[in-house]
């Protein structure tokens, strides 16, 4: 907000940016560049959900929310990784995202619902019994 050319919010979680890219991505400051202060808020898990438009009922398992994080390097210079878990359906759970600050590199994860699975599979076969009634005049 403030003086540039399309005030608003601008997310970081669909790619990093720089202080730059996103006063480019406002349209520029209208005021003097002496005169510009900025003010960087991070997204919390709760914030990051509501971007994406929310856990989706039929397809999003509550329980299923984590973040990947990358937290280094070993001795042997392999990759460290950090795995939280949140389970949505947990109202504690709901104050800890919201308390959980996310990462420029993180990676938030919601693992699809078990009856979305079934129904990935059950619909192909499904499919095919309604293909062969059509071809075979049933």
């Amino acid at each position: 907000m403030g003086a540039v050319e399309k005030p608003g919010c601008y997310s970081a979680l669909t790619g990093p940016l720089t202080l730059l890219d996103v006063i480019t991505q406002t349209g520029g400051a209208k005021a003097q560049p002496h005169l510009i202060s900025v003010i960087m808020r991070s997204a919390s898990g709760v914030q990051a959900l509501g971007v994406v438009g929310g856990l989706q009922q039929a397809t999003a398992d509550p329980a299923g929310v984590f973040v990947f994080r990358r937290a280094g390097f070993d001795q042997n210079d392999k990759p460290i990784a950090q795995i939280f878990r949140l389970d949505m359906s947990r109202p504690e759970s709901i104050m800890i995202a919201s308390a959980f600050r996310l990462q420029a590199d993180d990676a938030l994860y919601v693992t699809n619902a078990g009856i979305y699975e079934a129904q990935k599979v059950i619909a192909p076969i499904v499919q095919m019994i309604i293909l062969g009634n059509t071809v075979t005049g049933q």
